[in-house]
């Protein structure tokens, strides 16, 4: 989950330079087991960066 950053009581919204162009954005978790280290990767694509953060 992505927490969402508030910037002056307000939500910040990022403007895309290209918004018409797919791009690939991903996130990446570490964390430790019992046993190991645990990597986890997950990719989205969409053509701005807000929207792929809606994705589920």
């Amino acid at each position: 989950m992505i927490i969402p950053f508030l910037f002056a009581g307000s939500w910040l919204k990022i403007f895309e330079k290209n918004p018409t162009k797919i791009k690939n954005y991903g996130k990446w978790l570490r964390y430790q087991s019992r046993t190991s280290y645990q990597n986890m990767y997950k990719e989205y694509h969409d053509t701005t960066l807000n929207g792929a953060v809606e994705q589920k």
